[in-house]
């Protein structure tokens, strides 16, 4: 820790020496994975446990969804990451759209969301990833978003539409105002390209993004195949929906 009075800056060669010697030796105690499957290489930059977990299991933790990327993103495609944390899917799926695709990855938590950045960046990949800092909902407007953890690659946020003390039993740590739009309207207003693939991975908020694509699930261009992470609160809701 270093202790200032906040009046010290700047300070005498030798201690700026010092300063610029313990900020480098600090980045570069930071964990930074590099992960080959073979084919293709993914980097991945950590600082905690959270994001150590989730790097080395990628190809674990859902080989469904890995298959599924693999098998159905083609080079030019648009693919949606709506809850994207770190960065994990929208990484792997960027391979598959090549140039000419576009990943549009969605995470509302902002340390998350700061990590997501870090990890396009280690991967090169800002020619084909739009990433996006806000949240999605069937209306438009500002909610509460809870936070469960102020770490990165944690989850179970939520955006909350009424009473807050509702959301994780009480045991959020932080609230946030966060603004909040539809795939519609984003669509609609050409902010986004519509997309051929959806994955849809959000502790609990899928049914209200899915009510905000109302418009693009029936359309004649809908999109080929989406991924919706089901809980049992709102499993027969979501099919129920789908099937309609």
């Amino acid at each position: 820790m270093i202790k200032t009075d906040g009046k010290s800056w700047p300070p005498n060669q030798i201690k700026k020496r010092w300063y610029k010697t313990w900020h480098r030796i600090n980045r570069k105690l930071k964990k930074e994975i590099e992960i080959f499957d073979g084919q293709r290489t993914f980097m991945f930059r950590c600082d905690n446990i959270h994001e150590l977990r989730r790097s080395m299991r990628v190809f674990i933790k859902e080989p469904g969804t890995i298959e599924w990327i693999k098998n159905s993103l083609r080079p030019g495609d648009v693919f949606y990451d709506i809850g994207s944390n770190i960065g994990i899917y929208t990484i792997f799926a960027a391979n598959f759209v090549g140039e000419q695709g576009k990943i549009y990855s969605f995470e509302p938590q902002s340390v998350n969301f700061s990590r997501l950045l870090d990890n396009i960046d280690a991967n090169h990949f800002f020619d084909r990833i739009i990433p996006c800092n806000f949240a999605l909902h069937e209306e438009k407007g500002y909610f509460d978003f809870i936070y469960s953890d102020h770490e990165s690659g944690s989850a179970h946020h939520q955006l909350i539409k009424g009473n807050k003390h509702k959301a994780n039993a009480g045991n959020d740590k932080m609230l946030e105002l966060k603004y909040a739009t539809t795939i519609d309207d984003l669509i609609e207003s050409k902010k986004v390209r519509p997309p051929q693939h959806v994955k849809i991975d959000v502790d609990g908020n899928e049914m209200s993004i899915l009510k905000g694509m109302s418009l693009l699930l029936k359309h004649t261009d809908r999109p080929k195949s989406i991924q919706v992470e089901l809980d049992e609160d709102h499993k027969k809701e979501i099919l129920d929906f789908m099937k309609s």
